[in-house]
């Protein structure tokens, strides 16, 4: 694995580079989530050359309690660099952010993120120090990417669901549940906010559960008590026709859980979405958006 270059390290550190490339950033304004970005742009620079350069040294070593945190810090560079080019009002990515969004989405692909490889093939031009390395999905899931959207489906389950590229699609499966019931999962995480009430940042979770069938009460229970839903949660929102929506705060880690039942054409469907007091409540309108564009 190559390294960034000393010379590459100085420019990009030094802010030399500041050609426009031909490729445009996708508008946030589609996706409302929250749009301070938690990197400045002089931190996405050395936090960036500081990632290339350590993974290209460690990838062969890497333990798996590493994974997770490497991944988040990898999004946290590419969620800082579109939420920093939108603030600009910049049509065009620098050569510099478009090097860095190429080697963040390869470098994810050697760590197992669905859908990263086919990301980085869109940012072409400046040769980067890693190519990706191909992501495939078990049956009966396929992902496929037109930018700026991936799409995440199952045909067995005869859903998809539709997303901007810098969410981090996650754990992709399919088994059999406790309740007994086959299960189809798909994970997928937000853009980043800061959190209210205690430090830090984080990004919000989209879970995605269908089961063949219609499994009435046993589907609904087995995931109300596992999510640690009541039913005096309800809400009064109904974020789409035929739907029920339940709402919970645990005070205790600072968490919000929303879990809405639905009933596609092949099964029933639970999608859950939790985040840290802060992170919950900025990509919320982007779940919104997560749910009207779901096919089921």
């Amino acid at each position: 694995m190559n390294r960034f270059t000393k010379f590459q390290s100085i420019c990009v550190l030094s802010v030399l580079i500041s050609a426009s490339s031909t490729l445009y950033a996708y508008t946030l304004a589609s996706w409302p989530e929250e749009q301070t970005p938690i990197l400045s742009p002089a931190e996405v620079d050395v936090r960036a050359v500081y990632l290339n350069n350590w993974l290209a040294d460690n990838i062969q070593s890497i333990q798996q309690d590493q994974v997770q945190p490497i991944k988040e810090n990898i999004y946290l560079v590419i969620d800082s660099i579109i939420k920093q080019n939108e603030l600009g009002s910049n049509k065009d990515f620098t050569q510099s952010d478009t090097l860095f969004l190429k080697s963040m989405f390869n470098w994810a692909s050697y760590l197992g993120v669905p859908g990263s490889d086919l990301v980085s093939g869109h940012f072409t031009g400046k040769a980067t120090p890693v190519s990706p390395r191909q992501v495939a999905l078990p049956k009966p899931f396929s992902l496929t990417f037109k930018f700026p959207l991936l799409r995440l489906s199952s045909s067995d389950g005869n859903w998809a669901l539709i997303y901007p590229y810098w969410f981090k699609t996650g754990n992709v499966q399919s088994f059999q549940a406790h309740d007994g019931l086959n299960t189809e999962i798909a994970e997928v995480s937000t853009a980043f906010a800061r959190h209210i009430g205690i430090e830090g940042y984080s990004q919000a979770t989209i879970l995605f559960i269908f089961s063949p069938g219609n499994n009435g009460n046993v589907f609904r229970n087995f995931w109300m008590q596992s999510v640690g839903i009541k039913d005096s949660d309800i809400s009064k929102d109904v974020l789409r026709q035929v739907s029920a929506t339940y709402i919970a705060y645990d005070a205790t880690n600072h968490l919000y859980k929303e879990l809405t039942f639905l009933h596609g054409t092949k099964g029933d469907i639970a999608v859950v979405y939790t985040g840290i007091d802060g992170t919950y409540q900025a990509n919320r309108k982007s779940y919104i958006e997560f749910m009207n564009e779901m096919k089921i």
